[in-house]
């Protein structure tokens, strides 16, 4: 998915945390907080999201990877 097109989306782009100049080309992270301490991360290449993070109201996080992959940290 696009990062243009989940902005638009969640109707707000996200704040902006970080480059990775290192890699071509650059990696950068964007963060939403949401209600009640929730949180979405994501990392784009080339203006395409390649990872995503979730951390829910109970501070359970989730992480997707680009290929759509959805787990859980230790699971």
């Amino acid at each position: 998915m696009a990062y243009e097109r989940l902005a638009g989306d969640i109707g707000t782009p996200g704040r902006k945390m970080g480059e990775e100049k290192s890699s071509s080309p650059p990696i950068v992270s964007f963060r939403w907080d949401g209600g009640r301490k929730s949180a979405l991360e994501i990392r784009t290449m080339g203006g395409k999201v390649i990872e995503a993070t979730v951390v829910s109201p109970r501070q359970r996080k989730l992480f997707m990877d680009r290929n759509g992959k959805i787990s859980e940290p230790g699971g």
